[in-house]
């Protein structure tokens, strides 16, 4: 039979989201739209269509970058866990290994 409670409205998912990668979680989604937004406006000013204005070029930029929240969230929810995973796996100790000090102090 099929659960009868009401699937997570966005806000709880976000909220589920927050609490669970924290401040991992916000800083990949602001890496991730820093370097759109650089992008954008890379591509913008060497294009040549506002060659003239710095605040031309960053607010198409800003503009562009918006239209793609939607991608950059889907990549900050694909992209968190995987990078959590790694960062987990880069700091775990090496508890296989023997102690060898403790051994040595025994014997004399």
């Amino acid at each position: 039979m099929a659960d009868p409670s009401p699937s997570p409205s966005s806000r709880q998912r976000l909220r589920r989201f927050v609490l669970e990668f924290g401040t991992l979680g916000l800083t990949v989604h602001y890496v991730i739209y820093g370097l759109v937004l650089i992008g954008f406006a890379l591509s913008i000013r060497w294009s040549g269509t506002l060659r003239e204005s710095t605040l031309g070029v960053w607010a198409a930029a800003y503009v562009a970058a918006k239209l793609t929240m939607p991608l950059r969230v889907l990549g900050t929810v694909a992209l968190t866990p995987l990078l959590r995973g790694l960062l987990r796996r880069l700091r775990k100790p090496v508890a296989h290994l023997p102690v060898v000090v403790a051994t040595a102090r025994r014997r004399g």
